[in-house]
């Protein structure tokens, strides 16, 4: 989603320059309070000296020159828009209390500097502020911020690796609990375009939680792309290593059975991924990015490595595995008999984690469908020696990825 930004001190100035009589200009609404919401209009409130400019020049003024602008034209007690000829009526006589407006440039000289500049979606017109007559207008902070990602964890350690990659994540929360709260991003791409990031963490473990905070999410925010980013278990150690990236085809719900007297039957139920995002990740060469993250693995020093050859367990280098599908379920598997038993179901499944299912559900059947892939890396294997030695190390690899495909418009 391409933005711009609006100079409000040049654009007043414009303004004032084809009204003459202009005295005072106020800001009220979500943009008094900075929400970061692109989509929001900008409120104004305008004052005149004699003689006072009509609504419909006001109207078509502001529709030739800036659609974002929505002017409220001040006389006496009340105001009305000149874009929808709304009005707000102040019953105690103090109007700009009632709104909560400042102050921002009068008689030609501009006040508030921090209120100067303006991001606003490009190519696209907002919905003009309402407001009834005797009552205050709806500020519409709750309007949600413009997102063309939304980063999901499932737990606080691999939420914080995904801040730390994002620049300058700032907190959102949505009034009246009507979306979890979430961290707010804008990644400037190699293409030098800009993309609005959202971060958010489940409360807790399990598929439940994950689903029920991506739908809400979802629906709120609507975004183009959900990436599922943390920890996940390995099933064989001849053939997936610690701290590598599975980047699954596919997400396949192992506890969907059936209970006979016979015994318990795999439905095996499987949920795609995006295939194209998934496709350009195959496609792309990350060699590069492999090798720097590869030394940081933890055992990766010297000693460690000699150490490693020593014993004829050296460890090999890291890697990206594809095409095979995630296994997913409510259980913590510390088995490696239970894990290896999960090939019946798909003999390439190398992975396991206890999210994906929920998240990829809950993109499938949110108001609007949304695509979904799953970025995890291996930090241990579904046995006995599970420990989390490997933790930091795999939260900072996925979710380092996952903003390297965004910021290499990946995707």
């Amino acid at each position: 989603m391409d933005t711009r930004t609006i100079d409000l001190k040049d654009l007043i100035k414009q303004f004032g320059d084809a009204f003459p009589t202009l005295s005072a200009v106020h800001l009220f609404g979500s943009r008094l309070y900075q929400t970061g919401s692109a989509r929001s209009d900008v409120d104004i409130l305008v004052a005149f000296n004699n003689p006072i400019p009509s609504l419909g020049e006001i109207s078509e003024w502001a529709s030739e020159n800036e659609p974002y602008i929505d002017v409220f034209v001040l006389h006496s007690n009340a105001a009305t828009s000149a874009v929808n000829g709304s009005q707000i009526v102040s019953k105690s006589g103090k109007l700009l209390d009632q709104l909560g407006a400042s102050l921002i440039w009068e008689e030609g000289a501009w006040l508030m500097e921090k209120h100067r500049m303006h991001r606003v979606i490009d190519r696209w017109a907002p919905v003009a502020t309402m407001a009834t007559p005797g009552v205050g207008p709806f500020k519409p902070i709750d309007v949600p911020p413009p997102c063309d990602i939304l980063i999901v964890s499932a737990l606080q350690q691999e939420h914080e690796a995904v801040r730390r990659e994002l620049p300058d994540p700032a907190s959102w929360s949505p009034a009246g609990g009507t979306a979890p709260t979430f961290e707010v991003s804008l990644v400037r791409t190699a293409r030098a375009r800009d993309k609005h990031v959202a971060a958010a963490v489940s409360p807790r473990m399990g598929m439940a939680p994950a689903a029920l905070v991506t739908k809400s999410l979802v629906d709120f925010l609507t975004p183009g792309l959900v990436i599922l980013v943390g920890i996940a278990g390995g099933i064989s150690r001849a053939e997936i290593s610690l701290g590598d990236l599975v980047i699954p085809d596919a997400i396949c719900d192992y506890e969907a059975t059936k209970v006979t007297p016979a015994g318990e039957q795999n439905n095996g139920l499987i949920s795609p991924v995006s295939a194209a995002a998934y496709q350009s990740i195959k496609e792309g060469d990350w060699s590069n990015w492999i090798k720097k993250t590869g030394k940081l693995r933890p055992n990766y020093s010297r000693f460690r490595r000699a150490l490693q050859i020593v014993r004829g367990t050296p460890l090999p280098p890291m890697r990206i595995h594809f095409d095979g599908p995630m296994a997913s379920g409510h259980k913590v598997v510390a088995d490696s008999e239970r894990g290896m038993a999960l090939r019946g179901l798909h003999r390439k499944i190398s992975s396991i984690d206890m999210e994906s299912w929920g998240v990829s559900e809950a993109c499938a059947f949110s108001r609007d469908p949304t695509p979904f892939i799953a970025i995890k890396s291996i930090s241990d294997y579904a046995d006995d020696k599970k420990d989390d030695d490997w933790h930091d190390f795999c939260c900072q690899a996925s979710a380092a990825f996952a903003v390297e495909l965004i910021t290499q418009d990946v995707v």
